[in-house]
């Protein structure tokens, strides 16, 4: 059987975005206004320093953004500028200069290309950064851009070593911090994203620092160490609605968790104000529990992938919502929840395993022993009719897995590869051995699609204990309110449909 991977407890941590791509979501704007920029800080210094030695698309691109996020200009940057305006090399550098200063109001999201799955691109990146970093070793941004490409090949050594060099340069800068913190979360250490939390100067100041603060603390299930302050610059709303996104939005997620639904729902509704995509998908993450609804025009942001996959989920499009989740995978390639979801969608919701597989086999790239992925890649291989490959996936997920949930499902899909490898008895011992592990509180749901599941295998042998299956199983299927379990019946009936003839000749 194919199951989505640990999904639905999200909490608001940063997105692990390059600088490049960081900028032109406008996350790192400076919280003043226009009015109050300043001459150049010196955290400018080095990339102007690199681009007088080597004057370049790249370099001045590099110029454009340090000057982008202090909200600041200076005379000596006109070179850089002028040299990417007329530079056809860097397009989106290019497109970086003709933003540089614009009035607020004019500062819109820009129409990028949609993403691409590249591991070819990636890996040019890393050499390319490597290389950069030999002349520009103090450079915090191209540390941080380094380890990021590394997370997408799951080294995770060479990106923890990255990612803690960037920290270590550039403690006080907003883009440095917020990616440590998502970058130790990703690699297993939320404490030490929480440290360094703390010790930047800026968590006091920065409601994009407080919100990972508050995000983290979550995942750590204590309580964040700047409640209050959070709380208080909040209500206050002292700069503009777009900065105070994130930090409404995992404040509204802890008073969800609590029971407040009132408070809740007030600061999610305030999140959603000018809501970033992540504060997007986070109310759209709740959305089913009837918190919020997310007004259209909010969910037809440009960028708003996870946010559109998890809403045609809910809808029921579920053509869609892969098609979201492959470009929600293809921002965030490092994550495990856009790979569980899509490959998960593609196959339980239209059948496209081939998209599936794509889906799982991506998020395997930066997490080869991620059991839940090799489980799903496995289940879109046996729908395939790829046998062997498939029993070298489950054999590897058998290899990795402590959690019994985990082993509970590859037992289902291990039956499922027997049923079509025509070992009828051995398939359904399996079965029942997976629905027997997964009988405890909280686990009803898989139980039902488990059941399903074998339903569907007898049927497809020309068993009528399919149908019994099915009967015993329709009132749990009549009063669940689960989406997955009516789309996992509405396929099963499609099956009996294709199928009655040979059963009622049986």
């Amino acid at each position: 059987m194919t199951i989505q991977s640990g999904i639905q407890a999200r909490e608001v941590v940063p997105w692990w975005r390059s600088f490049g791509a960081a900028v032109r979501s406008r996350e790192l704007l400076p919280l003043r206004t226009s009015a109050d920029r300043v001459p150049l800080r010196a955290g400018v210094r080095e990339p102007m320093d690199a681009f007088n030695r080597d004057p370049g698309p790249y370099t001045a691109g590099d110029v454009m953004g340090h000057l982008i996020v202090a909200g600041t200009d200076d005379g000596r940057a006109v070179a850089a500028k002028e040299l990417l305006l007329s530079s056809s090399q860097a397009e989106p550098r290019r497109r970086l200069s003709e933003r540089m200063l614009a009035p607020r109001g004019q500062q819109t999201m820009d129409d990028c290309p949609d993403p691409e799955l590249d591991p070819e691109r990636t890996k040019r990146r890393i050499s390319l950064l490597r290389e950069l970093l030999t002349r520009e070793p103090r450079n915090a941004i191209r540390w941080a851009d380094l380890a990021r490409a590394y997370a997408e090949f799951g080294q995770k050594v060479k990106a923890r070593r990255a990612i803690l060099t960037a920290a270590e340069l550039a403690p006080n800068d907003r883009f440095v911090v917020r990616t440590a913190t998502r970058a130790f979360v990703h690699l297993g250490e939320p404490d030490t994203a929480h440290d360094l939390l703390l010790k930047s100067d800026l968590l006091l100041h920065d409601p994009w620092l407080l919100a990972a603060e508050v995000a983290v603390s979550s995942i750590l299930d204590t309580a964040p160490r700047e409640i209050r302050r959070s709380r208080r610059i909040v209500e206050r709303r002292e700069v503009a609605p777009w900065h105070l996104s994130e930090l409404a939005s995992a404040l509204a997620t802890i008073e969800w968790r609590a029971g407040a639904r009132k408070r809740a729902r007030k600061l999610m509704l305030q999140a959603t104000e000018e809501p970033t995509d992540n504060a997007l998908a986070q109310a759209e993450s709740v959305a089913k529990d009837g918190l919020i609804e997310i007004a259209p025009e909010q969910m037809a942001r440009r960028r708003a992938f996870e946010a559109r996959a998890r809403y045609f989920a809910r809808a029921g499009d579920a053509e869609k919502a892969a098609k979201y989740g492959m470009l929600w995978l293809a921002e965030q390639p490092f994550d495990t929840d856009p790979a569980g979801f899509t490959s998960y969608v593609a196959a339980a919701g239209i059948e496209d395993f081939e998209l599936s597989l794509q889906a799982a086999e991506a998020g395997l790239r930066a997490n080869p022993n991620y059991a839940l992925l090799l489980n799903n890649a496995a289940y879109a291989l046996i729908n395939l009719g790829r046998l062997a490959e498939a029993r070298k996936y489950l054999d590897r997920a058998s290899g990795v897995s402590s959690d019994s949930d985990d082993r509970a499902v590859l037992l289902a899909t291990s039956g499922m590869l027997a049923f079509r490898e025509g070992d009828r008895r051995a398939g359904r011992k399996l079965y029942d051995d997976a629905i027997a592990q997964l009988q405890a509180p909280g686990s009803e749901v898989t139980v039902l699609l488990a059941t399903m599941n074998l339903a569907r295998e007898e049927i497809m042998m020309g068993s009528v204990d399919g149908l019994d299956i099915l009967r015993s199983a329709l009132r749990a299927v009549e009063g669940s309110k689960d989406a997955d379990v009516h789309l996992a019946w509405n396929r099963l009936v499609s099956s009996l449909d294709a199928l009655s003839v040979r059963l009622g000749d049986s």
